[in-house]
């Protein structure tokens, strides 16, 4: 572990007469560690402001912003292959090494390349400083104004610990790298290999172009329709114009998610604007007016409803790095198979004895020895699968002899219950009597019910109980002769004679039910359900023909 920062000589560099000695320095080194610090708040386009080189003995802080002319110099170290630049994500580094200072990169080492190849759990330099050194970073310093001069001791410190502990990092990975491969260099080579793809990156001025907003939609994952497209299109081409004529980052001019929820809501106010920001950018205060009449203009579009493919479009170049790299994981999943040999020499039931492993063996022996019986002497299957009986198993033999095996008819039932096949076909011939059955039971339950039904109703309709009941629900109140008279009416034979109404009645199944009997009396009781007839009357009854019953 390298020595702390205290213990560690720390050299500032921002006079022109120091840069041939840094340079000097720098030669002499077989590894140096790289890091800047970058300003892009209050700039459009962002700007370089500290430089920090550590070597193994001390470390540089160079201040860029004095010494921006005379920089290109170090172009003698950076381009030198015999000496390994180590970054850390160093994708934004090195285009702001040619777009400010005019460095380029040759023979780098990216810990962030090594952390994704060793499939870390965070990528970050602030977990790789905790993992290998336990040192934890000072988050406050990363919204840091690096223009500040001359800098404050802690943001010094901050600067330096990207760097101190760098070389160190770089050093631990590369053992592992090596160990994981199992001592060769194929991990390693991939470390290079992408480090080397960063360095060829060259830096391209920011430019506007008709679908430049289209890069913010997909990232949003919003679905707009064409009045809000049309609006962030206009508002984003606002904003991209204001911060090259304010030389402002756009994100100071209006930040992506107040721009993206002024487009969602389209509000028809200018106070409605103002409250889709907090707090509210100074420049969008001065030109709201101007959105303000984009709003209204996007009003007036045809309204197109969103198109789901333009939301599923990859979202820039690292979300499609992002995916590439999940198919490949998921092409190589842990538990897929696919590319191992198959065997088919395993032991099963329905293998040769003679082929079972030891253990399996034993049990046999174990499991025969306790039913009575000695090993099988079989070097086929123990059981045929197209076998129906334990008694068809111990008449067939291999060679179609009746000769009964010396195993137990129990041992075989067991050994019948776990491997017979039976197909769905014959499964369905099997189950289909007894579902006949269980239907023509359903039947008969259900032929039943509806007699017992048209008794209940016939019952009902024609309110002629049984004699039973009449007998028990008699009132106490009725006289002697009532009720002796009633039961000889009841007694006496009933002529019922069906005659067709009429053609139209035909048509219907209506029939008149003619009762002739003149002894018949109505006497009708209030607290009872039973109804009676009158004497010397002759009652039509309409009833209506249900499938050929009467209901």
């Amino acid at each position: 572990l390298p020595d702390t920062i205290d213990k560690t000589p720390l050299v500032m560099i921002d006079e022109e007469s120091q840069i041939d000695g840094l340079i000097d320095d720098l030669l002499q080194q077989k590894e140096i560690a790289v890091d800047l610090e970058h300003h892009s708040f209050r700039s459009f386009m962002g700007i370089t402001c500290l430089l920090q080189i550590s070597t193994r003995e001390k470390d540089y802080l160079i201040d860029t912003l004095s010494l921006r002319h005379i920089l290109f110099k170090l172009n003698e170290v950076f381009t030198k292959p015999s000496i390994l630049k180590i970054f850390h994500s160093a994708e934004c580094d090195i285009e702001w090494l040619q777009r400010d200072l005019g460095v380029y990169v040759v023979n780098m080492f990216d810990t962030y390349q090594a952390a994704k190849v060793l499939t870390y759990t965070k990528l970050g330099l602030s977990y790789l400083l905790k993992k290998f050194c336990n040192i934890v970073s000072d988050k406050t310093f990363q919204l840091f104004d690096w223009r500040i001069r001359p800098l404050p001791e802690s943001a010094k410190n901050y600067a330096r610990s990207d760097t101190h502990y760098l070389i160190y990092i770089y050093e631990m990975m590369n053992n592992e790298l090596i160990s994981r491969a199992g001592g060769h260099n194929n991990l390693l080579n991939v470390v290079y290999q992408r480090s080397t793809e960063t360095c060829k990156r060259i830096y391209h001025k920011p430019l506007l172009t008709d679908d430049s907003y289209m890069t913010l939609y997909r990232k949003s994952k919003r679905l707009f329709d064409s009045r809000q497209l049309y609006a962030l299109k206009e508002i984003y081409k606002w904003r991209d114009s204001v911060a090259r004529e304010e030389d402002e980052s756009p994100g100071y001019i209006l930040s992506n998610h107040m721009m993206m929820q002024i487009c969602q809501t389209l509000p028809r106010e200018m106070q409605g604007i103002l409250a889709c920001c907090n707090p509210i950018p100074p420049l969008v205060r001065q030109h709201l007016i101007t959105l303000h009449n984009i709003v209204l203009k996007a009003k007036d579009q045809p309204l197109i409803m969103p198109l789901v493919e333009e939301s599923a479009k990859p979202s820039s170049q690292f979300s499609a790095s992002r995916d590439f790299d999940i198919e490949a994981k998921v092409s190589t999943y842990i538990h897929d198979n696919s590319g191992l040999e198959f065997r088919d020499d395993y032991p099963t039931l329905l293998g040769q004895l003679n082929e079972i492993e030891d253990h399996e063996e034993l049990v046999e022996k174990y499991a025969l020895e306790k039913v009575g019986c000695s090993s099988l002497e079989i070097s086929g299957p123990k059981l045929p699968l197209m076998v129906n009986s334990v008694d068809e198993f111990i008449d067939l033999d291999r060679n179609g002899s009746s000769e009964e095996n010396n195993a137990s008819v129990e041992v075989i039932s067991n050994i019948m219950e776990k491997v017979r096949f039976i197909t769905p076909y014959q499964r369905y011939k099997q189950v289909l009597p007894y579902s006949r059955k269980l239907e023509e039971q359903e039947r008969e339950k259900q032929r039943m019910e509806e007699e017992r039904n048209q008794q209940r109703l016939l019952q009902t309709q024609y309110s002629i109980p049984p004699t039973s009941k009449i007998t028990k629900n008699q009132d106490a109140q009725d006289s002697n002769e009532e009720s002796q008279e009633k039961e000889n009416i009841l007694k006496r034979p009933v002529e019922v004679k069906a005659e067709p109404l009429s053609a139209d009645c035909r048509q219907s199944s209506r029939y008149l039910l003619k009762i002739d009997n003149s002894t018949l009396t109505e006497k009708r009781r209030p607290q009872s359900t039973r109804t009676s007839f009158k004497k010397g009357s002759q009652t039509l009854y309409s009833v209506v023909l249900f499938r050929g019953s009467l209901r």
